[in-house]
């Protein structure tokens, strides 16, 4: 049971909270935390989650000049 509920705790539950407090997707987080862990060991886990939310704030923002951009040409044309 222990088990059980360490893994809901580890995989479900704890990127849910770290992604609403990073604004990113709990799915990211996790990728972060296993690319930045097996990449630079302990260190990367830690800095892992932070940098993917600023990698994904910064494809959202990009997503959104280039969008607004579009818009704009559109209205010119």
């Amino acid at each position: 049971f222990l088990v059980v509920v360490q893994v809901i705790d580890n995989y479900i539950v704890g990127p849910k909270i770290l992604g609403d407090m990073l604004k990113a997707r709990p799915f990211w987080i996790l990728v972060g935390v296993i690319l930045g862990g097996g990449t630079f060991g302990f260190l990367g886990m830690i800095l892992g989650a932070p940098a993917i939310a600023l990698i994904s704030n910064l494809v959202s923002r990009f997503i959104a000049w280039r969008d607004k951009n579009k818009q704009k040409q559109n209205i010119t044309d």
